[in-house]
């Protein structure tokens, strides 16, 4: 997990987010649908929504995520 940030408001952009066992694949989460709890850090999405985000390559980070 890797959280990038906004430069100009330091911000929070999203959060990226790493899923599969022998194949990892990247997401980038936006912040908005990170949920903080104490020590425990969730994301509000069902497995269906975090499916339909696009896959990121590790050397292209988003600039923007929607």
């Amino acid at each position: 997990v890797d959280v990038m940030t906004e430069c100009a408001s330091g911000r929070v952009a999203y959060v990226v987010v790493a899923q599969g066992a022998l194949k990892e694949t990247l997401h980038a989460v936006p912040w908005e649908r990170i949920r903080i709890d104490g020590a425990d850090v969730g994301i509000a999405m069902t497995q269906e929504e975090m499916a339909r985000l696009p896959d990121i390559a590790p050397d292209a980070w988003p600039v923007r995520v929607s």
